[in-house]
């Protein structure tokens, strides 16, 4: 009986493992073939994709090619598709008045505004962590603009300039920052003070109010600086062989009665947050000469119809209307500022002195310069504004 029972028993657990051998025989020939079959899958994908990046890689080489190849009309040179990344807001409301080059002026500010439904905000990301970085952008303002659209060629272009600090001696013009150039790009380094959101806050760039931003790199010392740099003598600033310093600049009465009762029409378009902060920046600007090599030349004692004709067109020059619920009665008012100010400077023209002009901040300053560099800021009027409303929420990342 008991070798009946050790028999069943073996029986039964023979039938068992032979029943499990089976299903794992009968499970793993399965996946095997599932395997097979994932595996001359993989095979075909990565022939298709293999068969994808050769097109796309040859489909990249022959538009590469046909660019390179393409020839604008009547001229050798190639051409590149390049969309401005965003816009620039400073300070600098004309090319006047705007630093030959960057961080002479550091009280100057600016903010890079990437344009709606283009480069994604998260481009930023980790430029923070930078103290400088270099902007590419369009001479946008260029006077000679035009001429290069009609002819895109550089056959007529003047190879040399009129230098500033040279006394108008000629240059070639690649020895020169001029932004006249074959092609109008410029190149410019600025202070970091701040990312926000979409909008980058820049101190100390040379850029004018609506320059077109090409891209933006950051600065990078270890490479970018070079400490056994040489230029010619005629290009360092400072010194007292510095042709465009003065000697003085000096703030009358006047122009800070009349610059603290403008404040409550600019204060919300600008990058600034007192009269204070203002003057400094005129300061610095005018500390440098930044009139014409023909202003400079120019006696002092110009007749009134030419000054009158420079403040006409500054004064009629208004692209950004003002805004908002109370528009009409701001623009009433910038007219009476206007005719005002036109008023008062042929007065003063007419005792003799030369007003010089400067658009900063959306408003027109005059001053007066003598030929031994001393400066005297006389007045000024608001002529525009610039409808930013972020600014005053923006320029809280300036350090005061």
């Amino acid at each position: 009986m008991a070798l009946t029972m050790w028999l069943v028993v073996r029986w039964a657990a023979a039938a068992v493992a032979a029943v499990t051998v089976q299903k794992w025989v009968a499970k793993t020939i399965q996946l095997e073939r599932k395997l097979a079959e994932t595996e001359a899958a993989l095979k075909v994908a990565r022939r298709e994709r293999s068969a994808e990046r050769t097109g796309r890689i040859r489909a990249q080489r022959e538009l590469k090619n046909a660019l390179l190849n393409k020839k604008c009309e009547d001229t050798n040179s190639t051409a590149f598709p390049m969309t401005p990344i965003g816009t620039v807001r400073s300070c600098f409301s004309t090319r006047n008045g705007t630093p030959r080059q960057p961080l002479l002026v550091t009280e100057a500010r600016s903010c890079v505004v990437l344009y709606p439904g283009g480069i994604p905000v998260e481009a930023f990301d980790g430029l923070g962590q930078y103290s400088h970085c270099w902007l590419l952008y369009v001479f946008h303002d260029n006077t000679d603009l035009q001429r290069l659209w009609i002819k895109p060629g550089h056959r007529d272009f003047k190879a040399k300039i009129h230098v500033p600090r040279l006394q108008g001696t000629k240059m070639g013009v690649f020895a020169t920052r001029s932004p006249h150039r074959p092609c109008p790009i410029g190149l410019s380094v600025a202070k970091i003070e701040g990312v926000y959101g979409g909008m980058l806050l820049l101190s100390g760039a040379d850029i004018v109010d609506g320059t077109p931003v090409l891209d933006i790199k950051p600065y990078l010392p270890y490479c970018d600086s070079i400490p056994v740099a040489a230029a010619p003598s005629w290009v360092k600033a400072g010194g007292s062989d510095d042709v465009l310093a003065v000697q003085t600049v000096d703030f009358s009465e006047k122009f800070i009665h009349e610059l603290a009762s403008s404040w409550n029409l600019m204060e919300k378009y600008s990058l600034y947050s007192s009269p204070e902060e203002v003057r400094r920046l005129l300061k610095q600007v005018l500390s440098r000469d930044i009139r014409s090599l023909n202003q400079r030349e120019r006696p002092h004692t110009a007749k009134l119809s030419e000054v009158s004709d420079i403040i006409s067109r500054i004064a009629s020059d208004s692209p950004h209307p003002v805004t908002g619920e109370n528009g009409s009665d701001e623009e009433n008012s910038l007219k009476e500022q206007r005719e005002k100010f036109l008023e008062l400077t042929r007065d003063e023209c007419r005792e003799g002195e030369v007003l010089y002009n400067l658009v900063i901040e959306g408003i027109n300053v005059s001053y007066t310069q003598d030929s031994e560099g001393h400066v005297v800021v006389k007045g000024c009027r608001v002529l525009q504004h610039l409808d930013t409303p972020d600014i005053r929420k923006c320029r809280r990342g300036f350090k005061s």
